[in-house]
């Protein structure tokens, strides 16, 4: 049986997912932390992993995996005023 041969495009996306699923967990245990010491750390790896996440990105839109889409105008404002403090 011959193995799936994973595309770059595939293996990027993939990468991109981990490092998503990455950050969002540093992310929960920076907020749970109660050692300071503890708490820079984590940061420090948060910080570490948005930067790769970044060249990810750069890279996924370098190669046209991705493609940016305007923001619709309309949709931003009503974002605003709903999520404005009064």
């Amino acid at each position: 049986m011959p193995k799936e041969i994973l595309q770059d495009e595939e293996i990027l996306l993939d990468m991109l997912y981990t490092q998503q699923y990455l950050t969002n967990t540093y992310n929960t245990g920076m907020n749970i932390c109660t050692s300071p010491q503890a708490k820079n750390q984590v940061v420090e790896i948060l910080s570490e992993e948005q930067q790769m996440q970044g060249q990810l990105l750069d890279e996924m839109l370098k190669r046209g995996y991705i493609t940016p889409q305007e923001a619709d105008s309309l949709a931003l404002l009503l974002a605003r005023e709903k999520y404005q403090t009064p």
